[in-house]
């Protein structure tokens, strides 16, 4: 646990200081299609339901920065999701929308995306992930956000 912190901490550190730099033109699509294909026996363990709607779109990121912002967003999806749940994952150029069900009220949007913010005091998760995708937005210029609608809590990223 300590050296997944320590990690994280480290990314977190390389993000602010910019040490990705390389920004390059990353087909979103190729890369969501593939953290599908990763993640579906984890989904599959849970009977999470995957529902996507993915269309041809391009962000200016840094490749390896773009990989780490989806396995923290999917992982979270499963992670906080419950049994027979359901993910549903909206690709338009532009935005990306990633919803699941989970806990039947809104997480604190104030505090979200802040460092080691955890919504239960019990859980395993260090709650350094959300504030990883926070700082790779920052770095790449799009805007991450959150809120929770029809029993779902939604993540909107938006170039």
């Amino acid at each position: 646990k300590l050296s997944k912190l320590n990690q994280s901490l480290l990314l977190l550190a390389k993000i602010e200081n910019k040490q990705f730099d390389d920004a390059i033109q990353v087909n979103l699509k190729e890369k969501v299609e593939i953290k599908l294909k990763h993640f579906s026996e984890l989904w599959q363990s849970r009977n999470i339901k995957v529902q996507s709607l993915l269309e041809d779109s391009f962000i200016t990121m840094n490749p390896a920065l773009a990989d780490i912002l989806l396995n923290n967003l999917l992982s979270n999806a499963a992670k906080h999701n419950v049994a027979d749940g359901i993910i549903e994952i909206d690709l338009k150029q532009g935005s990306l929308i990633i919803s699941n069900t989970g806990t039947t009220q809104s997480l604190d949007a104030s505090q979200l995306f802040t460092r080691f913010y955890k919504q239960s005091a019990g859980s395993d998760n260090h709650g350094l992930g959300l504030s990883i995708v926070k700082q790779i937005c920052e770095v790449s210029h799009c805007n991450i956000s959150y809120s929770f609608n029809e029993g779902k809590h939604v993540f909107v990223l938006k170039w």
